[in-house]
Parts: C-alpha cells; sequence; structure tokens
C-alpha cells in the first residue's frame, strides 16, 4: 500500500509541528481496495492557525480555514488537510450550523457517513478504523457510522451517496441502512438539483447501476419525471449492456419508456449543461427513429459529429432498432464525398448573388437545396458542379 511521498511529507511536517495527523476517508478505502485514489484527505489535531504556522514556509490555500481546511499545494498536486471537528445541530437536513474543533480523531470520524469512509491512515500505513470499515469493504457492505436514520437525517444526500457508492463500487447496503434510504428518502426534495444530479448520475454509470436502481426505484424515480417504475426496473436489466455513457444511458431510457422532451425535462430539473442536455436528447431522437435517408442522415452527422453518431447508433441496435439503413446511407455519403453541413458546400451565399441565382430568402432556400443534392449524389460538392446543376435546373 503506497502512500505518495508528497502525502507523507506533509503528514511528516504537522507530526514534526508536535501534532497528529492522518489520510481519511475514500482515499483510504481506495487503498485498501487496491484501487488508485483520485486525490488524498488528511485529518489532523493541528487547529487552523497551527496548520498555518507549520506550513509557513508553503504555498497553501486557506479558502476553508474558518471551518478549519487548507489546501497544501505540493509538486505531487494539492492535499487537503482539514482540522478533527464535531458537527453541530443539523437544522436544514444539509449541513451543520456550526463546527467546533476537537483534539480527538474518534470523535471526527463518529461524524461521517459510511464505514467504509471512517477510517483513517498514518504515514507508516497503520490503520485507525473505529466502526469496522475494512470488514464492510471485504464483505462489499454501505452501512452508515451508527444509526442510519441520524446520519441521513443530518444530511439528506447520503441517502443519494449511498446508491452512488454501491453502484460505483459494486457494494450492497445493509438492511438497516437501506430501510433508512425508504423511508427517509423525502429528503431528498430539500436538496439542491446540482448536489442530486452528481450522485445521480454517477450511480446510472456504475458497474452495479442494476442492482440499485431496481432495488431503489422508488428513491430515483422522482428525478426523472414521465419514467413508470415499471419502465425504470425494465430499463435496468438491460443497462449493463449500454455504454457507461450518462447521455446514452439516459437517452435510452427515455427513447424507450418516454420521449425526447420528457428527457429535456428532466435534464432541465436537474440543471445540466446545454451541451450535455442537447447531447442527450440528440441520442434520443436517433435512437427513437435512426435516420432513414440522405439528407437527414447528412444534417444529423454534421450535428452531433461523426464519433457520438456513432455511438448513438450503436445504442440504437442494443436498443432493439434496426440501424442497417443508416449505415449504408452513411457508407454512401461517405464514398461520394457529400458533405454533412450547409458551410461546406463548395459555394457560398455570396457566389449564389454573384451569378444572380439567388437573392434575399431565397440563397437560404438554394443552399438547402444544393445540400439535399450532394446528399443524394444528385450532384458533387464542386463550385463548378453545383453551380451549373442550378442553372440547369433554372
Amino acid at each position: 500500500m503506497q502512500i505518495p511521498s508528497y502525502v507523507k511529507t506533509a503528514i511528516e511536517m504537522l507530526n514534526k509541528s508536535g501534532y497528529e495527523c492522518y489520510l481519511v476517508g475514500g482515499c483510504v478505502r481506495d487503498m485498501l481496495m487496491g484501487n488508485l485514489p483520485h486525490d488524498y484527505d488528511l485529518t489532523t489535531s493541528a487547529r487552523p492557525e497551527q496548520m498555518q504556522q507549520a506550513f509557513a514556509d508553503c504555498k497553501v490555500i486557506e479558502t476553508g480555514i474558518k471551518h478549519g481546511t487548507l489546501t497544501l499545494l505540493t509538486e505531487g498536486g494539492g492535499v487537503e488537510i482539514t482540522t478533527y471537528r464535531i458537527d453541530g445541530d443539523y437544522k436544514d437536513n444539509r449541513r451543520p450550523e456550526s463546527v467546533s474543533f476537537t483534539p480527538n480523531l474518534s470523535e471526527d470520524l463518529a461524524r461521517r457517513d459510511f464505514t467504509v469512509n471512517a477510517m483513517a491512515m498514518d504515514a507508516d500505513g497503520n490503520l485507525i478504523d473505529l466502526y469496522n470499515g475494512k470488514s464492510d469493504i471485504a464483505a462489499k457492505v454501505i452501512r452508515c457510522v451508527g444509526e442510519p436514520e441520524k446520519r441521513f437525517n443530518e444530511d439528506g444526500l447520503r441517502i443519494m451517496r449511498a446508491l452512488r457508492f454501491a453502484a460505483v463500487l459494486g457494494f450492497t447496503i445493509h438492511d438497516k441502512t437501506a430501510a433508512a434510504i425508504r423511508s427517509l428518502s423525502h429528503l431528498l426534495a430539500s436538496i439542491s438539483a446540482e448536489r442530486v444530479r452528481e450522485e445521480l448520475f454517477k450511480l446510472i454509470c456504475g458497474a452495479a447501476a442494476e442492482s440499485v436502481i431496481t432495488q431503489f426505484a422508488e428513491v430515483i424515480l422522482p428525478f426523472l419525471p414521465q419514467i413508470a417504475k415499471e419502465g425504470l426496473t425494465q430499463f435496468a436489466r438491460q443497462i449493463d449492456e449500454l455504454p457507461p455513457m450518462l447521455e446514452v444511458r439516459l437517452a435510452a431510457l427515455y427513447a424507450l419508456f418516454s420521449d425526447e422532451m420528457g428527457l429535456a425535462t428532466a435534464m432541465s430539473r436537474l440543471k445540466t449543461s446545454n451541451k450535455q442536455k442537447k447531447s442527450a436528447v440528440d441520442c434520443c431522437r436517433i435512437i427513437t427513429a435512426p435516420p432513414t435517408d440522405a439528407t437527414q442522415t447528412a444534417y444529423t452527422l454534421g450535428s452531433v459529429g461523426e464519433s457520438d453518431f456513432n455511438l448513438y447508433l450503436t445504442a440504437a441496435r442494443l436498443c432493439g432498432k434496426n440501424i442497417t439503413p443508416t449505415r449504408q446511407i452513411l457508407a454512401a455519403l461517405k464514398e461520394r464525398g457529400a458533405c454533412y453541413t450547409v458551410s461546406q458546400l463548395a459555394v457560398t451565399g455570396n457566389d449564389l448573388i454573384s451569378e444572380g441565382i439567388a437573392k434575399g430568402k431565397g440563397v437560404g432556400e438554394t443552399l438547402n437545396l444544393l445540400f439535399t443534392a450532394v446528399a443524394e449524389g444528385k450532384v458533387k460538392n464542386e463550385k463548378q458542379s453545383l453551380l451549373q446543376y442550378l442553372k440547369a435546373d433554372c
């Protein structure tokens, strides 16, 4: 179990200054599972001002210093370090009203969400495991630290985090924790759409998404408008066949059991980016009805790009659609060098005006006519050929 040297250095700097310091949370879990952590979080007995003194000669970011957190900037990357703390009362089911510092690691670990995230490790790799997190990793179980009802009432987002961890890690959820998730799922209604979205999207792309979606459909459904429970559970049975890409999986769900308007509504409520929403809706449209004529296929290819178009067609095939005609059209378009957007035409609007072929609104209409002709193989995308085609047509 290799702890990066830059992380060890941060721990040892605080140790030499007389303070405890441990790796904590997800990075410890990942290392015990044999996975490379995405980042490394540390917890320490040093109070904020004591950390500032210990790292006086180092580059740090102090944006969270009031809450006991600073980020040490090292050659290996940023290391977030937080003072041991105790959370005050939770009145909004999301954040504590206050935070107080404590010199005891055990009190800090007691406030954490799940046993697999409530372990600490020193610079030598010695594990502090007060809640049997290592055993739960071995058993592949997600279990709350202490009473599940208390943990979820403190922070409703932990409900979705539990589902996400189970889906991504391939773990099951302990019976008491699962019961609390079902009885308290209404708490998610008060959590911001952005935070729910991040957990939900990771869940949908998780390796064990099928199991989690099937068992906790009622918890997930409020965030998927126009999808019925039967549709969601049926979709879960085939989700592993689809690429683990959020836009593709959501598009397939709505193509099979709703429509692209429902998908757009869901993504708007979850406040996704316009780019992500467009990708999902484009995919949903292609899965629902793969293009079957040259012009539509060319326009679609120009709109979504060749790589995504091929991916979306694969999703359509996996959803039972016949994509052979579309593949044949694509091959024909490539063979004759067709263009995929009007801007790729070898003539411009100015060419049409200077040749006296079109003016005003007719310019756009004529360019679209040429685009269709090229897509259908009636004329090559060469300037003189296009102009002659128009003049002959006139």
